[in-house]
């Protein structure tokens, strides 16, 4: 018998065989972990699992970059990229309710903003363990400063709730002076008058109604069109409830505010509005009473959000996103394209007759597709 030969060594062919195989045995050693896995530290000064992937597909897109500016450019020009760099900031949005059960409702989408990109990293209900309104109240400073820390002081939530009330109420409960010093300090105020201590949040937020009265409306919803009043029947219970929870939240609020490095920044925002500037859609959920879906409606303005905001999903979010006919989960994205846009833009645009009471609905600049 005659002797095997080897193969001659080609280093080309092993060079794209390891390629090959690294892919996969990356997606093997994270296969399985949890989100707490995934963002755990061994100490402060070093990167999370979650960090070194986001680090590598960073690195990765930068190289295919470069190697197709060589490949079709005669003197490309290679753009500047800093390989020791985390991931840049991140916003967080609240879909917030107001009833019993709110945590079970409540969903939050997280955005990580870097430049020229955006990327949608997770969609979740972050109080669904313990869904009670009072143990929401209870758990929110500690999930915010939690949150906080992950993204190294640079975080921006934005709430679909009011975070104050039209200056008429405020001058009627008497509380005009302290809605000036923001929100924190109006939910205190609302706590001690409308719930003490161990009060039930429903027969608070129907005291709180009654004692405003007559709905009106904000500047603030006047510059937006929003429709749900603060004290409107339909959102009363979710401000009330938003309110009084942001009482005990360390964080800074613009316009009262200025940002402040190292504090989560908490902003109001509108997901209606995002999707009537970005692509002119008023109606993007389904309509139970007579059977219309809406799904290619949502997925329009999906392609829309990414190509206006540059934002990356996966295939398998935007299949939740679209298939939910509620529109809650589309919601939260374009409630926290909302709040990185604001962020981008300094929290700034706040017309000057808005009331400093009042606050600001945060947004997209209006007509972005201009």
């Amino acid at each position: 018998m005659s002797p095997r030969v080897a193969p001659e060594y080609d280093e080309s062919r092993w060079l794209l065989k390891a390629l090959r195989e690294g892919a996969h045995e990356l997606e093997a050693q994270l296969w399985g972990l949890d989100e707490d896995d995934l963002r755990w530290r061994p100490s402060d000064d070093a990167w999370s699992l979650k960090e070194i992937a986001a680090h590598l597909r960073d690195c990765e897109e930068h190289f295919l970059q470069s190697l197709e500016l060589i490949a079709f450019q005669d003197t490309p020009c290679i753009p500047a990229f800093d390989a020791d760099a985390r991931i840049g900031e991140g916003t967080v949005y609240l879909r917030w309710s107001g009833i019993e059960g709110a945590g079970n409702q409540i969903l939050a989408a997280k955005v990580e903003c870097a430049p020229e990109r955006a990327r949608l990293t997770r969609l979740w209900r972050p109080f669904s363990d313990a869904p009670g309104r009072r143990d929401v109240r209870a758990r929110f400073a500690g999930w915010l400063a939690e949150e906080a820390r992950w993204a190294e002081g640079r975080l921006a939530v934005g709430v679909d709730f009011a975070l104050s009330l039209a200056e008429t109420h405020l001058r009627q409960l008497g509380l005009l002076r302290q809605a000036l010093r923001g929100p924190a300090v109006l939910g205190k105020h609302l706590e001690e008058r409308f719930l003490g201590q161990g009060g039930d949040f429903t027969e608070g937020a129907a005291r709180f109604r009654a004692e405003v009265g007559k709905d009106r409306p904000r500047a603030a919803d006047c510059y937006r069109a929003e429709i749900f009043l603060p004290t409107g029947a339909r959102a009363y219970r979710q401000t009330f409830f938003g309110i009084c929870t942001l009482a005990h939240a360390g964080a800074t609020f613009p316009p009262w505010d200025p940002p402040v490095a190292g504090k989560p920044v908490v902003v109001e925002v509108r997901p209606a509005h995002v999707a009537r500037a970005v692509c002119g859609v008023c109606a993007y959920r389904d309509d139970d009473r007579d059977g219309v879906s809406r799904s290619s409606t949502r997925a329009g303005v999906l392609r829309a959000i990414r190509s206006a905001a540059k934002l990356e999903f996966e295939m398998e979010q935007a299949a939740q996103i679209v298939e939910d006919g509620h529109g809650d989960h589309l919601e939260a994205v374009l409630s926290a394209v909302a709040a990185a846009a604001a962020w981008a833009d300094g929290f700034a645009g706040v017309p000057s007759n808005v009331p400093r009471s009042e606050g600001w609905i945060h947004s997209v600049r209006e007509e972005p597709w201009r």
